[in-house]
């Protein structure tokens, strides 16, 4: 930490140097600008004044030449006949384009509902299939349930005429809650076949079937409502009379009330829960889907839910696809009335662009025509009392030009000498830096390990606790054990296998205790020396820091330098992009350089 500190006093120390450096730089600057601008605009100057001059003489005979070759008249009725033409042809071009965008906006209207459509469409389709693979699976599992799958009883069957009897369990209604309860008492009497008169079957049973066979006989009528509400007989609803079946079954709403009602049942009678729990007087059913053909009732109350929801779904569709069509047969109609509608603003809008191409260049024709001939007597006159002036102004310039530049070799070595200064700060500032931070990484390193280490120090030294406490337990008991053996006048064999095991428990914690004071001691010993090579390293963060901050100094340096040569560039008027342009691909720094001190001797000679 010492080190690092010293290191970081180090670097604020570099940093002031190079501040204060940077105070007598940017001082320096300030007086070394007005010569390097007063230089650098008295030189353009020059060259302005020289490029000038010629161009004037050049201009006078230009202007001679264009002054033969004039006819504004023509220009004008020209100009005037495009005006009256692009009118035109703004106003057909305004009406395209308002049919245009009532075509737009008709197909995007229709390509977003028939987008929302095909949407909808899809997901009530992907829902139609998933309840129609429901629908099937729910089918084939209540068919195999209700025995529909047996092909030799349902051969019999049809021979009996009974093959399209319908079955009990599709004939009643359960009250939601006891589909459990109802099918637990059926059974398997759910898949009774329901007949007028079972008598007509007598002699068929004298040879009955292979497989379950159930029938059910209907009577005409229904069942009574009884009086109270607590039997399983008022939880059905079917067109025929079920007392034969439920008769006696009581119902309870838990395991609790169902035991209650136990205790007062006579022999034909029982009591069920929602859950199929079924109890007689001396007896308990319990029935809970261990069947795959379980669930009869409440399968049928979804395969009639998922049929009625089919059907909805199935107009659902049926309607959306003919919305669908519709819209899309719409939308097909709009685009070829928007494609049309686009092709004929295009040939407008190409219309007027030839004819606006063709008015902009009669027009600046005619205005560089008129511009020409109202300057052709006025600067005639002009140009020759600015050259006279402009030959007076070169030779002051000159003057002006020659005494900047001798205050600029006086500031050239001063600069040569504040430019020195800075690189020798900068390299300081960044090799502290460098080194300050190398220092903070590698101590973090160190505390990391050292956090570690005391971890498991602060670990060890629990785990001695814990040994001592043995052992001074098992001494505790040692002694205990002695003073008794002292007290008996006969040792018994049973104390002295105790007092043996407990010695031989605390050799071992002894043991323990040892080695456990051995590893505290080792990690002691590495703790101290990653403290030794954590001073090492914040030394070396020291050096890192400098280096780090001499490195910054110097792009400071840099974008110092930048920014004065930018302001110097912006001062003569001209623009870093377009110099960077003229310049020729073989340019280079000394070749200018050169030759700007060949331009500033010949100035001196003349001067």
């Amino acid at each position: 930490l010492e080190s690092e500190t010293m290191a970081e006093q180090a670097l604020h120390e570099a940093q002031n140097q190079l501040e204060e450096w940077q105070y007598n730089w940017d001082a320096f600057n300030q007086r070394s600008a007005e010569p390097t601008q007063r230089a650098q605009i008295e030189r353009a100057r020059v060259e302005n004044l020289e490029q000038r001059l010629e161009q004037n003489k050049k201009h006078l005979l230009r202007l001679e030449q264009e002054n033969s070759t004039l006819d504004i008249v023509e220009l004008e009725q020209i100009v005037t006949d495009l005006e009256t033409k692009i009118a035109g042809i703004k106003t057909n071009l305004t009406q395209a384009e308002t049919t245009l965008t009532s075509h737009y906006e008709s197909v995007s209207q229709l390509r977003s509902m028939t987008e929302n459509q095909t949407t909808q469409l899809q997901e009530k389709q992907a829902e139609v299939h998933k309840l129609n693979g429901r629908l099937a699976s729910l089918e084939t599992l209540q068919e195999s349930a209700l025995g529909n799958d047996n092909t030799d009883l349902n051969a019999w069957l049809k021979t009996q005429g009974l093959h399209t009897a319908p079955r009990l369990a599709e004939s009643i209604t359960v009250e939601p809650g006891w589909e459990m309860a109802v099918e637990t008492v059926l059974g398997s009497r759910l898949q009774a076949l329901c007949v007028d008169d079972m008598s007509i079957l007598q002699e068929a049973l004298t040879e009955p079937p292979a497989g379950k066979l159930a029938i059910f006989e209907i009577l005409n009528g229904t069942d009574p409502q009884l009086q109270s509400e607590n039997f399983l007989l008022n939880k059905v609803q079917a067109p025929w009379p079920l007392s034969s079946l439920l008769a006696g079954v009581q119902v309870a709403d838990d395991i609790k009330t169902a035991c209650q009602i136990r205790k007062q049942l006579q022999e034909h009678e029982s009591v069920i829960t929602p859950t199929g729990l079924w109890f007689g007087s001396q007896w308990l059913h319990s029935q809970q889907e261990v069947d795959e053909h379980a669930g009869v009732l409440a399968r049928k109350q979804e395969i009639d839910s998922i049929a009625t929801k089919l059907d909805s779904l199935n107009e659902l569709v049926q309607q959306l696809s003919t919305e669908l069509e519709q819209n899309r047969t719409a939308l097909y109609a709009q685009e070829n009335q928007r494609e049309q509608s686009q092709q004929q603003v295009n040939d407008i809008q190409q219309q007027k662009a030839d004819l606006q191409s063709q008015y902009s260049g009669k027009q600046a024709q005619l205005e560089h025509t008129k511009a020409q001939l109202q300057r052709l007597n006025k600067e005639q006159y002009e140009l020759n009392q600015q050259v006279n002036k402009d030959n007076s102004d070169l030779i002051a310039t000159r003057d002006k030009l020659h005494k900047a530049l001798e205050e600029m070799d006086v500031l050239a070595d001063e600069r040569e000498d504040l430019t020195q200064q800075r690189d020798l700060y900068q390299e300081t500032v960044a090799q502290t830096s460098q080194t300050w931070q190398a220092i903070k990484d590698e101590r973090h390193k160190i505390e990391v390990k050292a956090e570690s280490l005391r971890t498991d120090q602060s670990r060890l030294q629990q785990g001695i606790e814990r040994l001592k406490n043995q052992l001074e337990h098992f001494t505790e008991q040692h002694y205990d054990l002695q003073q008794n053996l002292a007290k008996q006048s006969e040792p018994l064999e049973g104390m002295e296998e105790q007092f043996d095991e407990y010695q031989h428990k605390k050799t071992e914690a002894e043991e323990c205790l040892t080695q456990a004071k051995q590893t505290y001691e080792h990690l002691e010993a590495a703790l101290n020396d990653y403290d030794g090579e954590r001073h090492r390293l914040e030394a070396r963060c020291t050096e890192l820091r400098a280096d780090i901050e001499q490195a910054k100094m110097e792009c400071q340096a840099n974008d110092v330098r930048r920014q004065g040569l930018e302001e110097q560039l912006e001062e003569t008027g001209f623009g870093t992009v377009a110099l960077l342009a003229d310049l020729p691909e073989y340019a280079d720094e000394e070749s200018w350089q050169a030759q700007i001190e060949a331009a500033e001797r010949k100035l001196e000679k003349l001067g």
